[in-house]
């Protein structure tokens, strides 16, 4: 059993930097989120278990209505928490709260694109990125207080050197994003399904002929789609394209799976 988070802390003590801090981050907040599903108080560690999808909105909102100085927050999935996300976040550019919102592939499809465009107009403090890692739901308001959420799981965290290893993995995370702009003459041709299953194919090096088969359709269709990309991702090589897409995040590794 958990004494105090003591194993937590453990994990927070000697973090590294690059990939090592990353993993040890997103391990301490496994082994946070578990130690307060176990536990059901709030606990002096400042762990502090979010039961339901209401407590864990309700939180999230709290966290963004009283923000004073900065935002950082990866974004949930599409959808009615994602939009009330948007909307608390676009009201803030206003008070002088600096807002870093970190989203995926899923997010760069329309209407959404359009909805994380518009909330950039708004105001220079609002910064939108795209990742192609996965991430957890994660809120971390004026670097004191956050949310973090995994599947059905989420807790709120004031203990500061979790909170210290939730930043690093976003500030890692963020690094390695691109800014939303850079997707904003991209098509759902390129953002869709199908256009990352034409990626997939592309760096995979198959033959054109071995591509169409696996995707059913002609190889003249093909060769279309892929032209088509490489016109919106500005390249002129299929090399070129791969790399292009893969900075961008357009086909994240799970995406490109058997």
């Amino acid at each position: 059993m958990l004494h105090q988070g003591e194993d937590i802390e453990r994990g927070a003590s000697g973090s590294t930097a690059g990939q090592d801090g990353v993993e040890e981050a997103l391990a301490k907040a496994a082994a946070l989120i578990t130690f307060a599903a176990r536990n059901h108080q709030y606990h002096r560690d400042g762990a502090e278990r979010l039961p339901t999808p209401h407590a864990r909105r309700h939180a999230a909102r709290l966290l963004v209505s009283t923000t004073t100085t900065s935002l950082r927050c990866t974004a949930p999935p599409p959808g009615a928490e994602f939009a009330e996300l948007v909307d608390l976040v676009a009201a803030l550019p206003g008070r002088g709260v600096r807002v870093e919102l970190l989203c995926t592939v899923k997010h760069l499809a329309e209407p959404v694109r359009g909805t994380l465009l518009s909330t950039m107009d708004n105001g220079v403090a609002v910064r939108v990125r795209a990742s192609a890692r996965p991430s957890p739901h994660l809120l971390i308001a004026d670097g004191a207080d956050a949310v973090l959420a995994s599947g059905t799981e989420a807790v709120l965290v004031r203990a500061p050197a979790v909170l210290a290893g939730l930043s690093a993995f976003f500030a890692s995370t963020w690094a390695e994003a691109t800014d939303l702009g850079e997707h904003a003459r991209l098509s759902d041709r390129s953002l869709g399904a199908l256009g990352a299953r034409v990626l997939c194919a592309l760096v995979a090096g198959h033959t054109d002929d071995a591509a169409a088969r696996e995707l059913s359709m002609s190889v003249r269709t093909y060769r279309r789609h892929v032209a088509d990309i490489m016109r919106e991702l500005d390249v002129t090589s299929r090399f070129a394209a791969g790399a292009r897409a893969a900075a961008l995040g357009l086909f994240p590794t799970e995406r490109c799976a058997p």
